[in-house]
Formats: C-alpha cells, structure tokens, sequence
C-alpha cells in the first residue's frame, strides 16, 4: 500500500515537514491531498499545507502557501488574504498544484484538479528564495487544533508534473524529508488509511498536486 504524509494540527506549535530545493528561478510543487477534518475558518489564521521556504523570517516561510480556509475554499496567501479558489471539501483526494519564483514581486500559479484556477503577483516583506518546501499545518494559536489531512504522492520540479527536484518517495518514512517538526501535534508517514490514494495518471493529468 502507498505511503502518505499523515497532518494533524496543534493549537500551539507549527506541525510541518521540509524538503529543501536548489534555490532557483521558479519551481512547481504538487500533491494529492486529503481533508480528514476541517476547522470553520478564521480569516489570515487558517492551515496550509505547502509553502515555499525563505532565507528569513521565522524559519518555516510563511511568505507563500497555499492553504485551505474554509468557508471560502483553497487560496493563495503571501502573509494575507489571497484569492479564494475552489472549495475543498472532506473526504475525498484532490489534486493540488502550485507554481512560485523567485522575488519580490513573486508570480504564482494554483491548479486544483487539473485546472487552473489563479494566477496572482504578490508584493511581499521578503523575497521567495525556495530553500525548500513545507508540508503541514500552520499559525498556531487555536485555529489548528484537529485539522487533519493526508498527502501523498507529491512532486517537486522545475516543470509541470514534473519530479526532477524530488519524487516523493516517503518509504522510508519521515526521514525522507529533510526536516520535520511535529510539536505537539501529529506527523507521520503511514500506508494510506483510504485506500484510494489516485495515481498520477488520474484524469490524464501527467502523474501528478496536498501545504
């Protein structure tokens, strides 16, 4: 059985594995991501479940994520409200990808299913350097607590679909990452609970799309 990246968040501690990156102009990031459990919502204090890494700040990036914060559906975010996409529901694997460069001004792209959905420049305190990327639940202080979901079969690579950058082997479980931080909440690799993880054929998309 296929292995995935099993999230849950904590009120009071980030909860997130890292994959580090040549730094390079821009990168594509995709996984199939599975919602477990979802929180109502609070604005900018919503989980993610990848970001792009930078050279400063606190460390785990927070400059460029895509996150999920529910009632209003997938976004993208540079430390603010982005543009609210597709609603992701429970239950069910989507496939999510992510397009960033490098910069300030940064372009990024969001797919969902195949198609996309944004195109958006951000204006940010920080350049996107892509040291790395990661993969969890985000900005403790309450909103996270439960938020639980599964990811699996990512990518990370300089093209589309691609996995030049990494293939997303996690047989090896949570050392295959080059960081991990599970504070007080839950991150772990184990064989997928659903049985359904689809392969990266699904719908025709190359492979491939869950922060």
């Amino acid at each position: 059985m296929t292995n995935v990246l099993h999230v849950v968040g904590d009120a009071a501690t980030d909860v997130y594995a890292v994959k580090n990156t040549p730094t390079l102009p821009a990168l594509w990031v995709s996984a199939y991501v599975y919602w477990v459990a979802d929180l109502p919502g609070n604005g900018d204090n919503s989980s993610a479940f990848f970001a792009f890494n930078t050279s400063a700040g606190d460390g785990v990036g927070h400059l460029a994520w895509v996150r999920n914060d529910p009632p209003r559906g997938l976004d993208i975010s540079a430390g603010f409200n982005g543009p609210y996409a597709v609603p992701i529901n429970t239950g069910a694997w989507r496939l999510i990808e992510f397009w960033g460069e490098k910069g300030n001004p940064a372009d990024t792209e969001l797919w969902v299913d195949g198609a996309q959905q944004s195109v958006t420049t951000f204006t940010v305190n920080l350049p996107l350097d892509q040291l790395g990327v990661s993969f969890g639940a985000y900005l403790p202080g309450g909103w996270e607590t439960g938020y639980e979901l599964y990811i699996g079969n990512i990518r990370i690579g300089t093209t589309r679909g691609a996995g030049d950058l990494w293939g997303g082997d996690i047989s090896a479980g949570i050392g295959a990452f080059d960081a991990a931080n599970p504070g007080a909440g839950t991150l772990e690799v184990i064989p997928d609970p659903t049985g359904t993880l689809p392969s990266r054929e699904l719908g025709g998309v190359m492979w491939v799309g869950t922060l």
